[in-house]
C-alpha cells in the first residue's frame, strides 16, 4: 500500500468542516429558537387592549379560533409554566398535539396544549404567533380593526436574535473562516497538481471542479446519505415542524460557509495561474507557510473551545441550582405582581398614592395581599448577622414558613404586632437594632421576640428577579419579622414602593383587575403577572442560553477535531520528502519532531494565556479594586475561569494535537516512506 496524500484533502476537509458544522449549527439555532417558540411561526402580533371593543373576551377568543380554523392556519399564545411551556391555540398545529404529547427536539421545554379559550383570565397581554402567510396575518388584523382593537405587528428580527453578538454568530464566523483557509492552504498544497492539468489545457473552471469533486465522490456520497438517515430519524422521533426549522437553518449555515471554500478554491487556483508552469513544477512546497497557517488555524479553534467553555460550565452551574427549584415553583401557591404605569397626573399624584394604599390595606387585611421582602445577609453588613432577613405579613408566612420556623409562628397565635423569629444558631451578641423591620416607625427591638430551632427551617421567598440569573426562593434559617395582616404599620408610600419591586404581592388576580378598572386608582395598575410563570420565563431563559452554550462548545469540538484532522495530512503533505529524506539515511527525524511539538506547545500556551487573560479581568471587577462592582452577573459569567473549564480546555487541546491524531489516524510505516515518491 502507498501513502499518496494530495493537497485536494484538505479541500475535502474543509467541505466536511462546512457540512458537519453547518449541520450542527442548524440544529443549534432550530433548538433555540424553539426555547422561545413552537416551530413554524411567521408572524407575531401583540394586542394592546381589547377593552374598547366592549365584548367579554372570551367571545373574543372564540372568533379569533373560529377565523383560524376558516384559514386552514394556527394561532397560539405561548406561556411559560415551572415544568415549561402550555401553548394555548387554535388550528391543525395545535389539535395535532390536543390529545397526543408533543414530541420536541431535545433541549426544548415541554409543551402542553389547550384550547385558546383556556388563556387564564382571558389575557390578552400577550404576544398572539401565527403560522401561514400574509393573508392569515391580514384578516386577523382587520377582525380586531372591526373591533376597535389596536394591535402592533411585530417584525421578526431571528437572524439578530441568532447571530448579533451571540456565540452561535462568532462560531459561524470562525468555521467559515477556517473553510476559507483550509480550502486556500490545500489549493496551495495542490499547486504542482494544478501545473501538470495545465500542461494538458485544463481551463481554470475546470481545474476548479477538479480539485472539488475528483476523487471525492464517496466522501460526498456518506455525507449525503448520513445527512438523509439522520433528517428521517428526526421526523420520526420528533416531529415534521422542527425537522423543517432545522433543514432551513442548516441549509443557511451549510450554503455559507460551501460558498466561502468554492470562493476561495476558485481565488486560490486563480492565484497559482498567475505563477509560471515551469516554476511550480520544479519548485518545492511552501512547508513553513502551509504550516504556519494551519497553526494559527489550530489555536484559533482552541480559543473558541476556551471561550464556550467559560460560558457552558458557568452557566450550567447556575440553571442546576435553579432547576433544583422547578417543582417547589409549580407547587408554589399562587402569587400575583403588579406593573405600576408611570403615566398618572401629577396634580392628584398624593391623593391617588392614598387611596392605592387604603385599597391595598382592605385587601391586606382580608387575607389577599402578600408582604414579601427579602434582605440578604450581604445587604446589611454592619449587622453581621450572616443570614437573610424576611418581611412578611401573616398571609404571607401561612404560604412561606416551613419546618421548626412554621412551628415557631403556629405557636406565638394571634397577634396584634410584630413578631420577631430568630435561630437560636445566632450569635447572642447581635444587635438586631440593624434588622430592617419593613415599618417607617418601627425597629426590630420594639417585635415580640420568638426563638426557633435552626437546621431544618426555611422560608420560601418568592424572588425571581429582573433577568435570568435570579436569587434562590429559599432562605435556610431566616431571621423574619410577621406583620398582622389588618397591621401593616407602612406609610402610603411605601406600600406603593413596595408593589413596584414585588414585595406587595396579590393571591387573586381578579383583585388586580378590580383596581385596574376602579376609576380613582386603575391609572396605577398596568397589569399583573404570576409569580411562577416569571420565574419560568427567567429560568427557561436561563436554559436557553445554557443550550446556546452546550452547541456551540459541541461544534467547537467538532471544528477542532477537523481541523487536527486537516493539520495532520497537511504535515503528511508538505513533509513527506523532508522524512523520507530522514528515513533514507536511517536517522530519526528528531528536528521535524521538534518543531511541531513546538507549534503544539504554542496552541497550548494561547488557549492558557486566553484563559488566564479572561479570569484576570474577574479579579479586576471582583477584589475590590478600581474596577470592582464594574460588572453584571452576565459578564462575570462570560469570563469566570474555573478550575474545571482550565481542566477541559486543555485536556481538549491535548487529546486533539498532532501526535494523538497521527496515533488515532496511522502511522506511516518506513517501507510506506521509501516507496511512495508523491
Amino acid at each position: 500500500m502507498r501513502l499518496r496524500i494530495k493537497g485536494s484533502v484538505l479541500i475535502y476537509c474543509a467541505v466536511c468542516m462546512a457540512v458537519v458544522v453547518g449541520v450542527l449549527l442548524g440544529w443549534w439555532a432550530a433548538t433555540t429558537l424553539q426555547q422561545e417558540e413552537y416551530p413554524g411561526v411567521r408572524s407575531s402580533l401583540a394586542f394592546q387592549t381589547w377593552a374598547q371593543s366592549g365584548r367579554p373576551s372570551e367571545e373574543i377568543l372564540r372568533d379569533l379560533e373560529g377565523l383560524a380554523r376558516a384559514h386552514g392556519e394556527s394561532l397560539f399564545v405561548e406561556i411559560p409554566t415551572p415544568e415549561g411551556r402550555t401553548v394555548y391555540g387554535a388550528g391543525p398545529a395545535v389539535d395535532q398535539w390536543m390529545h397526543t404529547p408533543y414530541r420536541g427536539f431535545p433541549g426544548t421545554p415541554a409543551l402542553r396544549f389547550a384550547p385558546l379559550t383556556d388563556l387564564p383570565h382571558g389575557e390578552y397581554r400577550q404576544i398572539f404567533e401565527l403560522t401561514g402567510g400574509e393573508d392569515f396575518r391580514a384578516a386577523v388584523e382587520d377582525y380586531a380593526r372591526a373591533q376597535g382593537i389596536p394591535t402592533t405587528a411585530l417584525q421578526s428580527q431571528t437572524g439578530a436574535y441568532l447571530l448579533s453578538g451571540t456565540a452561535l454568530g462568532t462560531l459561524l464566523t470562525l468555521t467559515v473562516g477556517f473553510c476559507v483557509a483550509v480550502g486556500f492552504i490545500g489549493v496551495l498544497v495542490d499547486a504542482r497538481a494544478d501545473a501538470v492539468r495545465r500542461l494538458h489545457g485544463s481551463s481554470w473552471w475546470r481545474s476548479v471542479a477538479h480539485v472539488l469533486a475528483h476523487g471525492a465522490g464517496r466522501l460526498y456520497a456518506i455525507l449525503a446519505g448520513a445527512l438523509v438517515l439522520l433528517v428521517l430519524t428526526t421526523v420520526l422521533l420528533t416531529n415534521a415542524a422542527s425537522t423543517l426549522q432545522w433543514l432551513e437553518w442548516s441549509g443557511v449555515f451549510v450554503g455559507v460557509a460551501l460558498a466561502a471554500t468554492i470562493i476561495a478554491v476558485a481565488l486560490g487556483v486563480a492565484l497559482i495561474r498567475c505563477e509560471s508552469t515551469t516554476a511550480l513544477l520544479a519548485g518545492r512546497l511552501p512547508a513553513r507557510t502551509v504550516l504556519t497557517g494551519m497553526v494559527v488555524v489550530r489555536a484559533g479553534a482552541a480559543v473558541a473551545v476556551a471561550s464556550l467553555l467559560i460560558g457552558l460550565i458557568n452557566y450550567s452551574g447556575e440553571w442546576a441550582l435553579q432547576h433544583s427549584e422547578k417543582d417547589e415553583w409549580a407547587a408554589a401557591p399562587e402569587a400575583y405582581s403588579t406593573s405600576l404605569s408611570g403615566a398618572r397626573g401629577l396634580e392628584d399624584l398624593d391623593d391617588t398614592r392614598e387611596a392605592l394604599a387604603a385599597r391595598v390595606r382592605e385587601l391586606s387585611a382580608s387575607g389577599r395581599v402578600l408582604l414579601t421582602q427579602h434582605h440578604f445577609a450581604s445587604d446589611i453588613p454592619p449587622a453581621h448577622l450572616d443570614r437573610d432577613v424576611l418581611i412578611l405579613n401573616d398571609a404571607a408566612a401561612h404560604r412561606s414558613l416551613r419546618g421548626e420556623l412554621l412551628r415557631a409562628y403556629e405557636e406565638a397565635g394571634p397577634h396584634g404586632d410584630p413578631l420577631l423569629f430568630t435561630p437560636d444558631s445566632l450569635a447572642p451578641d447581635v444587635d438586631l437594632s440593624a434588622v430592617p423591620i419593613g415599618s417607617d416607625n418601627l425597629s426590630a427591638a420594639s417585635a415580640r421576640p420568638h426563638t426557633y430551632a435552626a437546621g431544618s427551617s426555611s422560608a420560601f421567598t418568592w424572588e425571581v428577579g429582573d433577568s435570568e440569573w435570579m436569587n434562590r426562593a429559599d432562605a435556610p434559617d431566616p431571621i423574619v419579622v410577621v406583620f398582622p395582616n389588618d397591621n401593616l404599620l407602612m406609610s402610603s408610600r411605601t406600600i406603593v414602593a413596595q408593589m413596584s419591586t414585588r414585595h406587595l404581592l396579590f393571591t387573586s388576580y381578579d383583585d388586580i383587575m378590580d383596581l385596574q378598572r376602579d376609576p380613582e386608582v386603575g391609572s396605577f395598575i398596568r397589569t399583573g403577572d404570576l409569580m411562577s410563570q416569571s420565574w419560568a420565563s427567567h429560568h427557561q431563559e436561563m436554559g436557553r442560553i445554557t443550550w446556546v452554550y452546550l452547541g456551540g462548545t459541541v461544534a467547537a469540538v467538532v471544528l477542532i477535531l477537523i481541523v487536527a484532522i486537516a493539520l495532520w495530512l497537511a504535515c503528511l503533505k508538505v513533509l513527506h520528502q523532508k522524512l523520507r529524506a530522514y528515513v533514507v539515511h536511517g536517522r530519526r527525524p528528531w528536528r521535524v519532531y521538534a518543531v511541531l511539538g513546538v507549534a503544539e506547545l504554542a496552541v497550548l500556551a494561547i488557549a492558557g494565556w486566553f484563559l488566564w487573560y479572561r479570569g484576570s479581568l474577574v479579579r479586576a471587577w471582583t477584589d475590590g479594586g478600581a474596577l470592582s462592582g464594574a460588572a453584571d452577573p452576565t459578564l462575570i459569567a462570560q469570563f469566570t475561569v474555573s478550575p474545571a473549564t482550565w481542566v477541559w480546555t486543555l485536556l481538549i487541546v491535548a487529546l486533539s494535537s498532532l501526535p494523538v491524531t497521527a496515533l488515532v489516524l496511522r502511522r506511516p510505516g518506513t517501507q510506506q516512506l521509501v516507496q511512495t515518491r508523491r
